[in-house]
Formats: C-alpha cells, structure tokens, sequence
C-alpha cells in the first residue's frame, strides 16, 4: 500500500508543473591539453532538454548533447576523430524574475559516451560526470527562448592516458510547454 502512494504521489508531482521540450545548440569548450593539441579548444554541440515540474519552482530534467568534431595527430599528422554523447538527468529550479523572463539553474550528472578514432585505431569508453548550468528563459504563450551559460565536470582513464572532458557550454535554445 505504500509503495502505491508513493508511485501515486510521484506521479501526480510530475504533472503538477507541466513539462518543457527544447532544442539547444552551441559551443562546448574543452580544457583537456591533449583535446586541445588535436582538435582546438572546442566546437558546436546539439541536443534537447525535458523538463517535468515537481514542486512549485522545481523540475526534473533530462538532457542530450551531441559532440563531433575532427582533428590531426600530432606525431603523424593523421587524421583524427572524436564523437561524444552526453546524456544528463538532474533538477532545475527556475524563478520568474520579470513577466515571460525566468531565471534557472539545472544541476546533475552526466553520461558520456564517446568514441576516439586515430591512426588506424578505434576507442569506445564511457564515464560519468556533473553538470551546472545557469540561464534565462524568456516565453512567449506556449513557446520560449533560452541562454544557459554552464560547466561540465567529467575524468576517465583510457590505456593509462587520463582524459578530461570538463569545459564551459554555452548554449542557445528554443522549445515549447505543455
């Protein structure tokens, strides 16, 4: 019987806020040295956001990013690529701070999986990381707009070679609610 409640209490908190479906793109910044050497510093990422309201001014959420991009070996000068999925879940809090603006902040962790191919070799690996992020959200009826600003903290260790894929994002977006 409680078990019912509280699946029943869960699932009516879900519905209480509504929910929000939104489609991001922008820069992902990296701060590995060794990323750095063969890729740059960055690039684009694309993804989605789904929010479902809780309680008053918090959500659940639920995200995906996707990152590409192709470099060249130093040693060899041979072309290399990278693919990494980030697939984030946490809770957000957003706070009206003037009519159709809203403030948010989303926190969480992090999935990421990722796939290196360099000089006739393929890495495939995941880990787990956190994220934070900061922004505004400005709607409009149904639809709304947003700028989040945030940072991404995630290590692993492949063949002895650590790797880190933390790095500021910077991500505009637009979505709908119901």
């Amino acid at each position: 019987m409680r078990k019912a409640i509280f699946i029943l209490l869960i699932v009516s908190l879900a519905f209480a806020g509504g929910y929000k479906v939104s489609f991001e793109g922008g820069w992902m910044g990296k701060q590995d040295s060794g990323f750095k050497d063969i890729y740059g510093n960055g690039g684009i990422a694309l993804g989605g956001m789904f929010e479902a309201g809780v309680l008053s001014n918090f959500s659940l959420y639920a995200g995906y990013l996707h990152f590409g991009k192709e470099g060249e070996t130093l040693t060899f000068g041979e072309k290399a690529e990278t693919a990494q999925d980030y697939i984030s879940f946490g809770m957000g809090y957003g706070k009206n701070i003037a009519p159709g603006l809203e403030f948010g902040i989303w926190g969480g962790g992090v999935y990421i999986k990722y796939t290196e191919k360099a000089i006739g070799e393929e890495i495939k690996d995941s880990c787990m990381g956190m994220s934070i992020s900061t922004g505004l959200t400005y709607g409009i009826g149904k639809f709304f707009l947003r700028g989040r600003l945030g940072y991404l903290y995630a290590k692993d260790t492949v063949n002895e070679v650590d790797v880190d894929f933390s790095g500021i994002q910077a991500l505009l977006g637009a979505g709908i609610k119901f």
